[in-house]
């Protein structure tokens, strides 16, 4: 027993220390308790404004996708283009509407000349021979780049059936939506060498004549032209519409004209 009282009382003496060495180090490091009281309110105060921030984020996305899918309705179209055929429908199927009403985010219409864009590159840099309906997601990317910026993004690229008799067809609808291929109805002025005229001062070095059509067979003096005009860089259009006017060509841009383009051009 006196054994224990004594080892008992080197607990003691070392408890005493420790208690001692701790105080010493509290009275080192104090903290007010007011400083501290002030630190946990402010820690708490921003934590919650940061909280309410997102949900008010949050809650205006939740308001913005009810609106999205409270405005869907199952309609069937009268007629449709059937480009990218594997996701030309006139009505939307029951169970894919039902789907999409519950899930859907957003909805964004993409191009069919960004479609075809893309598919030449990804055929060019990637290797990857997809179809029109299977390139949407990737075409859709750059109209969401902003939103999605720094995270990681998952498209699904489904169906590889492509034509390559298409190839040519696919290439004319991108370069037209690139702005680097530009169709005209030229009347060109009744004089000697119109035509050496607009090739050498009215055309840049890098602009290449692609099509070269008159539009009255019987009339070829004194008809209209049906010019089209392939680019390097899309902001070369310009100085060629300036140069016209000033030289006296008359002309009618068809690329703005759908209807009269669809007519001659095809």
């Amino acid at each position: 027993p006196s054994g224990m009282d004594s080892s008992t009382s080197g607990m003691d003496s070392s408890t005493s220390g420790m208690d001692s060495s701790t105080s010493l180090r509290d009275q080192n490091h104090h903290f007010p308790q007011q400083k501290l009281r002030q630190y946990l309110l402010h820690f708490f105060v921003a934590f919650q404004l940061q909280v309410l921030r997102c949900f008010e984020k949050w809650a205006l996305y939740l308001m913005q996708l009810s609106n999205l899918r409270n405005r869907l309705k199952l309609v069937e179209l009268k007629s449709i283009e059937r480009f990218v055929d594997g996701a030309a429908v006139k009505q939307v199927g029951h169970h894919n509407y039902t789907i999409c009403k519950e899930n859907l985010d957003d909805i964004i219409l993409v191009p069919e000349g960004k479609v075809c864009s893309t598919i030449l590159q990804l055929y060019n840099e990637e290797a990857m021979v997809v179809e029109p309906a299977g390139a949407l997601t990737i075409a859709a990317l750059d109209f969401y780049k902003d939103k999605i910026k720094g995270k990681n993004v998952v498209c699904i690229v489904s169906g590889s059936n492509n034509d390559i008799e298409r190839t040519a067809e696919i290439k004319e609808r991108s370069l037209l939506y690139e702005g680097l291929k530009h169709y005209f109805m030229i009347q060109f002025p009744q004089r000697p060498g119109a035509l050496k005229e607009f090739v050498n001062e009215i055309l840049g070095e890098d602009d290449d004549i692609t099509y070269f059509q008159f539009k009255q067979k019987n009339n070829r003096e004194s008809g209209p032209v049906i010019v089209g005009l392939e680019l390097k860089n899309k902001a070369d259009i310009a100085p060629i519409l300036e140069k016209m006017k000033i030289k006296g060509f008359e002309f009618h841009y068809l690329n703005e004209k759908e209807d009269l383009f669809a007519q001659l051009i095809g």
